[in-house]
């Protein structure tokens, strides 16, 4: 199965050493364009509630390893699936919703104390 809690931890394997590092030195350590598959997302996968549950599991997991941050990258309005906007196509009539908003909504809930920030970044 692809999105597993083993998934996750099998991703940041081998970066484990590289953010005890950064913690000891004092320096943030960030996972950069990460999310459950690139280019949008795959069909069936990317926009099944399971992947919001799989992302709020990812992203406990980094922080209790010492990731400071992840930007959950996606592949922009135009295509087939973006998690925090519904494409602009007749597809929005049906799929009406997405998953992807509301894991990084949580992990902003449990990791507030740790001064964690959510941003979205939309590009011109």
């Amino acid at each position: 199965m692809f999105l597993t809690h083993d998934t996750g931890v099998n991703l940041i394997q081998q970066y484990l050493n590289a953010t005890r590092v950064a913690q000891e030195v004092g320096l943030p350590f960030m996972m950069f364009e990460t999310n459950t598959a690139s280019c949008g997302g795959f069909p069936g996968i990317s926009d099944a509630f399971v992947a919001a549950l799989w992302g709020l599991d990812y992203g406990l997991t980094m922080a209790y390893s010492n990731f400071t941050g992840a930007l959950f990258h996606v592949g922009g309005q135009n295509v087939y699936y973006n998690p925090f906007t519904p494409p602009p196509s007749n597809q929005t009539a049906f799929r009406q919703w997405t998953v992807g908003k509301w894991p990084v909504i949580m992990l902003r809930r449990f990791l507030t104390p740790a001064k964690v920030r959510c941003t979205t970044l939309l590009s011109p």
